[in-house]
């Protein structure tokens, strides 16, 4: 086709034939800028446009005004874009040409979905759609619906989104559109990866990314693995994940879609921050931020703030972890996004937490919990209650800190997440045995032990059962103790950890000691005491050597000097 176009707008320009060689001009463009070749196409464009103006002919002129616009959409020139859009629009209504109106009007919704503009964008897409669905014009509509889903998708609203999407992928697969097709699957995508329908989302994902590949269409594979990388990342495969976005990254670099990268990017912090490689993180997110900065991407700023906020937070700068999180919930609150200001105000909380800032913290995690209400997000709402359950219990707020935790665990039942319900009930039987309630504490641990066995999660189970001997201990039940205490510290010994170990042979010791049996507690403080050597815990050596002494005078001291007091 370009080959073609070539040829004949070189003929024309000899002929001097000034309409043809628009005509063909505007055809070249098309073709470039379908091909990602945006200078190449802002050139044709902007040379069709000239002639066209020359010769009086307005239909022309507003295709290459909306050509124009269209480039300067996907070149991030947003006021340029939207200039030319509107331009063509007020060309197109003086000739009563309502497919071109429609047509601006889905590309005047592109350039306010770029700026996050999302009211905007819905209002121009809306009008698209009506427009087209009058003329019948299949194409159309589907490109208005695609575009809906894109704004309902990040303004949470995923059911309104799915429909989208769903009627645009049926209309393209009608009309045999495959780029549409792609695009609405990819959508689809984004869609079930947030309704965590992880294998829906990797189907649709995939057979866009089959689709964009046939078709050579650079932008869609990588934004497709992009999508890719976030259905990896959610279930934690975190090297698929990176090596997902790390491709993304690297073919929107090379065809110079900013955009597109600066997503990629902020993927990458994800993964980086979840595998603890926190300076990469921070380079990943920082490189991200100053592209959407450049490109005036507000909903992309904020992300990598929000990002930011984590990484700082989990090296223990806090104070810059507080001022990201802040800036961010700020742009957030603007646009509007109140998904993503939830989030980033549950990781505020977070933060102020640990700066021993509580009320700070609950003030937070509250507005968080009350946005995540109102979105009937379940998720949101349980990680909020367990972050109040843990401000009022380092507080000493128990009866507050209770409710919470068991509105949490109430929360993940309902939505099958065992590990998170394990943590909690965990803490819940903290709660419980600071305030004495041992048959609680016992239900509690007992409960996390259950939970834990079933994910085969021996470091939990084993932890649950030192807590358990402990409460069996307060409670004087001591062959319970006994054999709590026995089976976790196989179980540390299994998993080679010694320190946990050493804790659970201590606690044995002391029991022997409760249950009368004296002399055969030094065999457990004498491993214990070996291993806490072997760690180089010389307080605990001392401790355990202390009472060694205590049952076993003839037992020898530790060399002075070994051990710090």
């Amino acid at each position: 086709a370009e080959d073609s176009y070539v040829l004949a707008q070189e003929i024309f320009a000899r002929l001097g034939d000034s309409q043809g060689q628009s005509n063909t001009l505007q055809g070249l463009g098309d073709v470039y800028y379908h091909q990602s070749k945006f200078s190449q196409a802002e050139e044709s464009y902007a040379q069709a446009r000239e002639i066209f103006a020359r010769v009086g002919n307005d239909q022309g002129q507003g295709n290459a005004l909306k050509g124009l616009g269209c480039v300067y959409c996907y070149q991030s020139n947003y006021s340029q874009a939207e200039e030319s859009h509107t331009r063509a629009q007020e060309i197109f209504a003086r000739l009563d040409d309502d497919q071109g109106r429609a047509s601006t009007f889905n590309g005047l919704g592109d350039v306010y979905y770029h700026q996050s503009k999302y009211s905007q964008a819905e209002e121009s897409y809306v009008l698209a759609k009506e427009i087209f669905a009058r003329l019948g014009d299949n194409q159309g509509l589907s490109n208005a619906l695609q575009g809906l889903g894109d704004v309902y998708y990040n303004q949470s609203k995923f059911v309104q989104a799915e429909e989208s999407y769903g009627l645009a992928q049926e209309i393209f697969a009608r009309v045999g559109n495959d780029q549409g097709l792609g695009n609405a699957l990819k959508g689809l995508g984004c869609v079930y990866c947030y309704q965590s329908k992880y294998s829906q989302a990797e189907e649709s994902h995939t057979r866009a990314q089959e689709i964009f590949a046939r078709l050579a269409d650079d932008q869609g594979r990588a934004s497709t693995f992009n999508g890719l990388g976030d259905v990896y990342y959610c279930q934690s495969k975190f090297s698929q994940a990176e090596e997902s976005y790390a491709q993304a990254q690297e073919i929107f670099a090379r065809v110079g879609n900013d955009q597109g990268r600066g997503n990629a990017l902020k993927g990458l912090g994800w993964v980086y921050c979840c595998q603890s490689e926190y300076s990469k993180a921070e380079e990943a997110y920082t490189r991200a931020q100053e592209i959407f900065a450049r490109l005036g991407d507000d909903q992309g700023r904020a992300s990598t703030l929000t990002g930011l906020g984590d990484v700082y937070r989990l090296v223990s700068k806090y104070s810059q972890a507080e001022d990201s999180y802040t800036r961010a919930e700020e742009i957030l609150a603007r646009l509007g996004n109140d998904q993503a200001r939830a989030n980033t105000l549950s990781g505020l909380g977070i933060a102020y937490y640990l700066q021993s800032k509580y009320s700070q913290a609950e003030e937070s995690h509250t507005r968080a919990q009350e946005i995540f209400a109102r979105l009937d997000d379940d998720q949101g709402r349980a990680s909020t209650f367990a972050g109040l359950g843990d401000v009022y219990r380092i507080q000493s707020k128990y009866s507050l800190a209770e409710e919470s935790y068991t509105r949490a665990e109430e929360l993940f039942v309902r939505l099958g997440n065992n590990q998170a319900r394990a943590n909690i009930l965990h803490v819940l039987g903290e709660v419980y045995l600071l305030q004495f309630k041992y048959s609680q504490a016992e239900d509690s641990y007992t409960q996390a032990h259950n939970v834990f066995a079933l994910l085969d999660n021996n470091q939990g189970r084993a932890y649950m059962l030192m807590r358990l001997g402990n409460v069996y201990q307060l409670q004087s039940k001591l062959s319970e103790a006994d054999d709590s205490y026995n089976r976790a510290q196989e179980i540390f010994a299994v998993l080679g950890d010694d320190l946990r170990r050493a804790h659970t042979l201590r606690r044995i010791g002391h029991l022997r000691g409760e249950q009368g049996r004296s002399a055969e507690s030094a065999p457990h403080y004498t491993e214990a005491r070996e291993l806490y050597a072997q760690l180089g815990r010389m307080e605990d050596v001392q401790d355990v050597s202390n009472r060694l002494a205590e049952v076993s005078p003839d037992d020898d001291p530790p060399v002075p000097g070994s051990f710090v007091s």
